[in-house]
């Protein structure tokens, strides 16, 4: 539907609620994280800065539930959280994830801060 109408503006939207919600049931959560970043890179495209923050916390939840290498997901975090620092809550989730990977490495004086 999204190709048929050209709603493009919809596509972050759209492929972040069905690889958050409905993918995993089916399939192994590995196979959300490429179309989450893809939801993400189109949500830069259009504008949609709070939903690409939302992908990206996603993508920070999946692969830490998968059990993604830390330090290379803390590296891409990294990169994405500077991309999204102007989204609000949606972003403040992403540096949750952060947070948390920051303290499982060992990583932070505080681990109640990163910064």
């Amino acid at each position: 539907m999204l190709e048929r109408f050209d709603a493009k503006e919809q596509k972050c939207k759209t492929h972040l609620i069905f690889n958050m919600f409905i993918r995993h049931w089916k399939e192994h959560v590995r196979e959300t994280l490429h179309p989450i970043l893809e939801a993400y890179q189109s949500g830069q495209e259009t504008g949609d800065i709070e939903y690409g923050a939302y992908c990206i916390y996603q993508y920070a939840h999946h692969g830490l539930s998968m059990g993604r290498e830390l330090q290379e997901l803390e590296r891409e975090l990294t990169k994405y959280l500077q991309a999204i620092s102007s989204a609000k809550a949606a972003g403040q989730f992403a540096e949750l994830y952060h947070q948390v990977i920051l303290n499982l490495i060992g990583r932070v004086e505080n681990p109640c801060r990163d910064r």
